[in-house]
């Protein structure tokens, strides 16, 4: 399929039912918010959008000037992707609908043109940890964005860094009662020009065919 996180299961593994239909008719008002930026995280399968359709862009442009003259030709780079408005309305249905992915974490903010914006969001609830080690996990991702307006008014130049935090025992250290250190782990740093309201999406694989997905979305910016 191209995609490098919608994989064909190796022959032996058992399938999984299809993921079907979101039960979530329409994402409440205050999940997507038409000024600012917004910042999601979900987990679930690493091959759930399959069921959703051709919802994703494989390409992101590098610059305003590649956009405008080679978008229908640019390749996905490094694992990066863009979605429509539409599409993401799509994904947080199923998020919410918690049928195999599951939305965990969420925050809005106002980021100004030329500005670097530092933010960490830590999931609601603790996540189960795949490796095998107790107790749950408390699980964050981390967000260094510049936003800087395009002199096209319908673009978005976006420049990024995004983390996985883990607070909680690593394999090593995991008998030893008490102690929490937290780790980092990049999911990716960047840059590229998206439409404005377009969202940006990283995948982070973890293990058992399961990951986080990571969506950033870009509506408006303030004036320094």
């Amino acid at each position: 399929m191209g995609r490098p996180f919608l994989l064909i299961f190796f022959a032996g593994c058992a399938s999984r039912a299809p993921v079907g239909e979101p039960t979530i008719k329409s994402v409440p008002a205050a999940l997507i918010s038409y000024t600012g930026a917004s910042f999601y995280v979900l987990e679930g399968f690493d091959d759930f959008l399959d069921d959703a359709g051709n919802i994703l862009n494989p390409w992101i442009a590098m610059d305003e000037v590649e956009y405008e003259s080679d978008r229908n030709r640019r390749p996905n780079r490094e694992g990066v992707y863009w979605m429509g408005e539409q599409a993401l309305d799509l994904v947080l249905r199923y998020g919410l609908s918690r049928r195999q992915v599951k939305l965990i974490c969420h925050s809005d903010f106002q980021p100004a043109s030329g500005h670097l914006v530092d933010l960490t969001l830590f999931s609601t609830e603790p996540q189960p940890d795949r490796r095998g080690v107790t107790p749950p996990l408390r699980i964050g991702f981390r967000l260094r964005l510049k936003a800087t307006a395009a002199k096209n008014p319908s673009l978005v130049a976006l420049d990024w860094e995004v983390e996985k935090l883990t607070d909680g025992p690593a394999p090593e250290e995991g008998a030893k009662f008490g102690q929490f250190p937290r780790t980092a782990e990049r999911i990716h740093v960047g840059s590229g020009v998206i439409p404005v309201c377009g969202t940006l999406l990283w995948f982070h694989r973890e293990q058992d065919h399961r990951g986080y997905y990571v969506l950033l979305r870009v509506s408006s910016l303030r004036e320094p």
